[in-house]
């Protein structure tokens, strides 16, 4: 939906001024059909396995993922203060070698450099299904999509 001037209060946000309601509710539901996710981690997880999972889930997708925004240290990188909860989601982008996570966010700067091992409270994985033609196969294409998924499965896990 537009961000339009008209938008001037948090409940005009979250209204329907300036669009079609029952078209974009329309289009999402047709979009939610090809959409799935997973959960890559939880508060609960340690930092070391949350940085494993997260570089395994970056190889798909930039996984969503939850921060406390915002507070900088001197030098410009952005913290998680001790005892704080998550309040915001961003999009996952890179890790350095140094475990520094990169954030895509929706608030200027756009891309943030977190603090090396940044204790995220949630992160997940976003899928998105191409939907198949409706069309006749051989039975030997049916044979070559089978094994092909069953090889995209097998590097999946071993991956």
């Amino acid at each position: 939906m537009p961000f339009a001037n008209e938008i001037q209060s948090w409940d005009d946000f979250h209204s329907w001024k300036g669009v079609n309601e029952k078209a974009v509710r329309a289009e999402g539901k047709k979009y939610n059909k090809s959409l799935a996710h997973d959960i890559v981690f939880e508060r609960e997880d340690f930092v070391d396995t949350k940085y494993k999972k997260l570089r395994q889930a970056l190889k798909f997708c930039p996984p969503p993922v939850s921060v406390t925004a915002w507070y900088q240290d001197d030098d410009g990188v952005y913290i998680k203060p001790e005892g704080s909860r998550d309040n915001h989601l961003v999009e996952l982008v890179y890790i350095d070698e140094d475990n520094h996570p990169y954030i895509r966010d929706t608030y200027p700067p756009y891309l943030k450099k977190l603090d090396s091992f940044y204790d995220f409270d949630f992160g997940m994985r976003w899928t998105i299904s191409k939907k198949k033609e409706q069309s006749e196969k051989s039975w030997f294409q049916n044979i070559l999509d089978f094994l092909n998924e069953i090889f995209y499965e097998y590097m999946k896990r071993r991956y």
